[in-house]
Formats: structure tokens, C-alpha cells, sequence
């Protein structure tokens, strides 16, 4: 159940899940502890430009991102 008044289509959270990941979980559940490790994750993605593991944190993000939008999380 989402917290906001209006609720997104699934169209657009699945695409801000690929692209924005916290901004989709947020949009989906609010200030969650999914939203919290999202925006970790995704920030570890882009933080770290040195890494090797970029993409597998941001790619992490997005998994969790497309699983709450889903309602599997």
C-alpha cells in the first residue's frame, strides 16, 4: 500500500526503478528499510567510480527496486 495520495502507474515505476531506484521504492512504500538499502546501494553504485563492483551495486539497486515495484519485497 503506498503511503502517497496518488499512486504512480506501473509503467513509470518500473522505468524509475531502472533508473532511479530509490525514487521508485520510495514512490511504491515510502521510507522503508528497502528504501534505505536502495539508496545505499545505488550511491556505493555511483560513489565509487574506482570499483570494480560499480555495476553489480547499482545492479543490485535496480533488482531491489524492480522487486518491491512487483510486490515481491
Amino acid at each position: 500500500q503506498s503511503p502517497l495520495p496518488a499512486d504512480a502507474p506501473l509503467w513509470v515505476l518500473v522505468l524509475l526503478a531502472l533508473f532511479i531506484p530509490p525514487l521508485a521504492v520510495f514512490l511504491k512504500q515510502g521510507i522503508t528499510q528497502w528504501f534505505w538499502i536502495d539508496l545505499i546501494l545505488t550511491l556505493f553504485g555511483f560513489g565509487f567510480r574506482w570499483s570494480p563492483y560499480i555495476g553489480g551495486f547499482f545492479l543490485a539497486a535496480v533488482i531491489i527496486a524492480l522487486l518491491v515495484v512487483f510486490d515481491f519485497l
